[in-house]
């Protein structure tokens, strides 16, 4: 039974636990923010990794509707929570003011204010004073938000491991939606190439090949990009394309390619094309024909794979793809991985990449991948 001392993420579980899923939808969105704080600060501990893992499991269950999944599991991961993150959670001071959405709120206040003063009747001295106080409210609010994100930016230039929640691309939404490229785009792909006569394992094969150049695209990609802009700066300020930029510098330019890391998503997608076409023309002689349907099943694929890749390497630092490189066997860690269809001791074969944080940082999504005794 809940108290007033449960955090949403109890809340949400007791109401599913009580028959009352329409309950535990309402709270979802304040559980989902609890669950993003939570990522932000659970460290190495294995007891906690373990306990997050579950609990992003669930809520992604709950979130899919997937009723029966969800209620059958909510009672071990709310155990879990309460043995394991709970206290983590109340202990913490944790960034989830969610200065995005507060911002947006004193912005639209701003200009509703603005513009009710140009409709203002201008006999009425009083309405006027009263408005031009609730401007300039307005206003300081929105500076002191406006710092607020500047020094959360500075923070987080120093420490990689600190979520901004403002960012909808930020590395656990990402890894999110990499998740789901899994479980949609993908698996309607393999379906594609297994239908037409393609072997389970060729058509894995071909699919983790996609996403991994999707990848190495997008690095490569980023690169000149950066080298572009340094040069262009370079040459303006100094005269020579052949200094390099500070850190500062580079941090800069790394924030601008992200801000604008959409408008550069349609010409990426486009050179991207190429190169799956070239990869399905290289498939093997006993790939199956790719072309009408099954193609426009793999492009769809690969234009989801590499709008993540493209929104994961702009990250700074860049979220890490764990390479899948299967003559690498030694390289392998099955902490990263959760087994496909067969459990085991060693690697079989790779079906889906592991992301962590950064080269060096913490698992984000555990990758998949066959195992055999």
């Amino acid at each position: 039974m809940g108290t007033n001392n449960d955090t949403y993420i109890e809340k949400v579980l007791n109401a599913q636990l009580n028959d009352d899923a329409d309950g535990a939808r309402r709270l979802l969105p304040e559980a989902d923010k609890e669950h993003d704080d939570l990522v932000a600060v659970v460290g190495d501990d294995g007891k906690q990794k373990n306990a997050m893992f579950k609990l992003g499991t669930w809520l992604k269950q709950f979130r899919n509707h997937e009723d029966r999944m969800a209620r059958s599991k909510a009672q071990d991961t709310l155990d879990e929570f309460q043995l394991h993150l709970k206290q983590l959670l109340k202990n913490t001071p944790l960034r989830s003011d969610h200065d995005s959405e507060r911002n947006s709120h004193h912005m639209n206040q701003l200009q509703s204010v603005k513009n009710d003063q140009s409709k203002r009747n201008s006999g009425d001295q009083s309405r006027d004073l009263q408005q031009k106080e609730e401007v300039r409210k307005a206003e300081r609010d929105r500076n002191i938000l406006e710092r607020s994100k500047q020094a959360g930016q500075a923070l987080r230039q120093n420490n990689p491991d600190i979520a901004d929640l403002s960012d909808s691309n930020r590395p656990t939404k990402l890894a999110e939606r990499f998740s789901e490229l899994y479980d949609n785009e993908w698996t309607e792909a393999f379906e594609g190439l297994t239908k037409s006569e393609m072997d389970d394992k060729g058509a894995i094969s071909l699919l983790l090949q996609i996403v991994q150049t999707a990848n190495s695209f997008s690095k490569t990609t980023m690169h000149d990009m950066m080298k572009t802009l340094t040069s262009s700066f370079d040459t303006r300020i100094s005269g020579s394309d052949k200094t390099q930029p500070t850190e500062e510098g580079r941090q800069l330019l790394v924030q601008l390619l992200k801000e604008e890391a959409d408008t550069a998503l349609p010409n990426i997608k486009k050179k991207f094309k190429t190169e799956v076409e070239k990869i399905c023309r290289g498939a093997g002689r006993n790939a199956p024909t790719i072309g009408g349907v099954l193609l426009k099943l793999l492009l769809k694929y690969a234009d989801q794979a590499v709008e993540l890749c493209w929104l994961m390497i702009v990250q700074d630092p860049p979220v890490y793809m764990c390479p899948t490189d299967i003559a690498r066997k030694a390289d392998f860690d099955p902490n990263l991985y959760r087994a496909y269809t067969k459990t085991g001791k060693r690697l079989a074969f790779y079906v889906w990449p592991a992301l962590k944080l950064h080269e060096k940082g913490a698992l984000l999504y555990k990758g998949v991948a066959q195992m055999t005794v």
